[in-house]
C-alpha cells in the first residue's frame, strides 16, 4: 500500500511503556500530595494553637502538599493524555504494558485505601473505647484519611477505564489457522449499494475480531486499473485519492486501486 502522506509511525510496547511509566510516577507523586493535602487540613483543624506546635507542622505540609502537586500533576496529565489519545485504537487498549499500569494502579490504590481504612476503623474502636474521642484522635486519622480519599478515587477512576478498555477490546482475537495473529481488516466500498453493505461488514468484522477495520472508499468514476509491474508508479502518480494499494498477480499484471478514507 502506498500513501501519498507520510503515515504515522506505528506504536510498539517501547512508545507505550515511555508514556506508562512517567504517569505512573506522576499519579504516585499526585497521590502523596493529596493526602499531605489532607493531612495538614486535617492538622490545622485539630490543632489548639493555630500559631506553634500542630499549626507550624500543617503549613510545612501545605508547602510539601503544593509543591508535590506542581510536579506531579502536569507530569500525570501530560503523559495520560498522550496515551488517551491512543484508546480509540483496540490493540492499544489490549495492549500489556496499558492493562498492567490500570491494573497495578487500582490494584495498589485498592490495597492501601483498605489498609487505610482497617486503620481508621481501629484507632476510631480503640478511642471510642477509652472514651477520648475528639482533636487528638482526628489528628491520629489525618494520614490514613488522606489515603483513603486519594486511593480510593484514583482505584475507582482506573477501574472505570479498565472496564471501559475491556467493554472496547474484549480480549484477544479468535484463534485462525496456521496461528496467524489479525492486526488489521481493510474494507473497500465503491458507491451505493456497496457502501453500506461495507459499512456493515466493518462493524461485523470489528465486533467479531476486536480489531480494527479501516474503511476505503474507491471513486465509482474510475475503474479498476491492471498494468504491468513497469507501469504501476504512473498508476499511481496519475490516481486522485490519498491512498494507492497494489495487488501483485502470478502472471505479472497489477491491479492498482485507489481510495481514500471513509
Amino acid at each position: 500500500m502506498v500513501r501519498r502522506r507520510t503515515a504515522a509511525t506505528t506504536r510498539l510496547d517501547v512508545h507505550r511503556v515511555a508514556d506508562y511509566l512517567p504517569a505512573a510516577v506522576g499519579l504516585v507523586t499526585l497521590t502523596v500530595a493529596v493526602t499531605t493535602s489532607v493531612a495538614a487540613l486535617l492538622a490545622a483543624l485539630a490543632a489548639d494553637d493555630q500559631l506553634a506546635g500542630d499549626g507550624a507542622i500543617a503549613a510545612g505540609d501545605v508547602i510539601t502538599a503544593v509543591t508535590l502537586l506542581a510536579v506531579g500533576g502536569p507530569v500525570w496529565a501530560w503523559f495520560w493524555r498522550r496515551a488517551q489519545r491512543h484508546a480509540a485504537d483496540p490493540d492499544e487498549l489490549r495492549s500489556t504494558p496499558r492493562r498492567l499500569y490500570l491494573l497495578a494502579i487500582f490494584g495498589v490504590a485498592a490495597l492501601v485505601a483498605l489498609g487505610a481504612t482497617l486503620n481508621v476503623a481501629v484507632v476510631l474502636f480503640e478511642d471510642i473505647a477509652r472514651g477520648e474521642t475528639g482533636r487528638t484522635t482526628l489528628h491520629d486519622l489525618r494520614i490514613p484519611i488522606g489515603l483513603v480519599l486519594a486511593t480510593g478515587v484514583i482505584a475507582g477512576y482506573h477501574a472505570a477505564v479498565y472496564r471501559r478498555d475491556r467493554r472496547l477490546a474484549p480480549g484477544p482475537a479468535p484463534d485462525r489457522p496456521h496461528g496467524a495473529v489479525l492486526r488489521q481488516v481493510i474494507v473497500i466500498g465503491a458507491g451505493e449499494p456497496s457502501r453500506e453493505l461495507a459499512d456493515s461488514l466493518a462493524a461485523e468484522l470489528h465486533e467479531q475480531f476486536g480489531v480494527r477495520v479501516r474503511r476505503l472508499e474507491r471513486p465509482t468514476d474510475r475503474p479498476l486499473l491492471t498494468v504491468r509491474a513497469g507501469q504501476v508508479a504512473d498508476a499511481v502518480r496519475d490516481g486522485d485519492q490519498p491512498v494507492a494499494i497494489i495487488l501483485l498477480q502470478p502472471d505479472g499484471e497489477t491491479a492498482v486501486i485507489t481510495a481514500k478514507d471513509r
